[in-house]
């Protein structure tokens, strides 16, 4: 039996990583309103932690998923058969506020991970590392694949790495964030107002760099991209291997998530194959499955993505088959909306949906007919 705890406040946490963090009011909400999402992967008589398991609003594919595995939400796990141990708590994702969290409900040391294995996460989460570790190590042995990023820790340092842009717009990071949260695009041609961006002296983006350099150390810079197409692969890291789990195909807007499609591991191909060739996929699936496993068995245990992005490879009238790949836009060692689109696909063809997360005063997963 497995404890399952949605906390999709985790990348702001990892950021502030400190044990005593209060989530913003956005991510408190999306908790208590979405807190069920672990039942869709959940298994056999696994229990789910929530706030309120009499007062939520479950979809209908929810509850058949809760009385076909019998799963329970709990809103205390104190209350689950046998003692808990870290390994059967399964999170969105391990950070500090969420060990702290656990451990003034009741459990005791020897049942949480050690802060050691915390810090791992969390310097693993952030982009510096994914840029060094494995965007680099993929990009220098392959043509067909793009992308750089550099971390700068002083406005100085910033101005020099923008200079060295190849591109006209660049975008800075926050290096903890996600879903289009802590990330500026701006133009990296002082006086040229026809880009539409603000450039390094606008007002705003200095104190907003200045503040996250502040709170973060630095800030991440990296070329802006024509982007054709937004998809990620999913893994799970056990104690002795990786396990390909699937693909994950979604949409954004200005960066921030907006939906996932749910179709069959055929039909994303398909779709993928549009604008590249789908043998450098299975190329890069082998050839990432080995960096992970190199950098995280052993030392990490759980879910684990890879967003990456096709983008255009120049201006030519075929560009639609004719894109580069750009294999690590992002590395989260956390469960990931892929892997919630993963527990939905369908497992027969032309069947294809739409998962997407409304807001109208609380928050809604819907799935819809494409």
């Amino acid at each position: 039996m497995k404890l399952h705890i949605f906390n999709p406040e985790h990348d702001i946490a990892l950021a502030c990583h400190r044990e005593h963090f209060t989530a913003p009011k956005a991510g408190r909400d999306l908790r208590r309103d979405l807190a069920f999402l672990p039942v869709l992967w959940a298994a056999d008589r696994d229990v789910v932690l929530v706030d309120d398991a009499r007062g939520m609003c479950l979809p209908d594919f929810v509850k058949a998923r809760l009385a076909e595995r019998h799963v329970r939400l709990v809103t205390d796990f104190r209350t689950t058969e046998k003692p808990l141990s870290w390994q059967d708590i399964a999170p969105w994702g391990w950070d500090l506020a969420l060990r702290s969290r656990l451990a003034d409900l009741g459990l005791t040391e020897s049942s949480l991970p050690s802060r050691a294995y915390i810090d791992f996460v969390c310097n693993a989460s952030h982009r510096q590392f994914a840029a060094e570790h494995v965007l680099k190590q993929l990009v220098d042995h392959d043509d067909r694949l793009t992308g750089s990023a550099e971390y700068a820790t002083t406005i100085n340092e910033l101005e020099e790495k923008l200079a060295a842009v190849h591109t006209s717009c660049a975008m800075l990071k926050a290096p903890w964030s996600s879903s289009g949260r802590g990330v500026r695009r701006i133009s990296t041609r002082l006086g040229d107002n026809s880009l539409h961006a603000p450039t390094l002296a606008d007002p705003s983006v200095r104190g907003w760099v200045l503040g996250v350099m502040a709170r973060q150390g630095g800030v991440m810079v990296e070329p802006y991209y024509d982007k054709l197409l937004d998809f990620g692969v999913e893994f799970e890291v056990t104690p002795t291997t990786v396990k390909y789990r699937g693909l994950s195909l979604f949409r954004t807007v200005n960066g921030a998530y907006t939906g996932n499609l749910l179709a069959t591991e055929e039909e994303k191909m398909t779709l993928i194959a549009a604008y590249i060739d789908i043998k450098l996929i299975d190329e890069y699936l082998h050839v990432i499955s080995l960096i992970i496993s190199k950098l995280f068995v052993g030392k990490y245990v759980g879910p684990l993505g890879v967003d990456m992005m096709i983008v255009s490879a120049g201006d030519s009238a075929a560009k639609q088959t004719n894109g580069l790949l750009h294999p690590c836009v992002e590395l989260n060692l956390r469960r990931t909306m892929g892997h919630v689109a993963l527990s939905l696909s369908p497992s027969e063809q032309n069947n294809r949906k739409l998962m997407s997360i409304r807001y109208d005063g609380s928050y809604h997963l819907d799935i819809s007919p494409l």
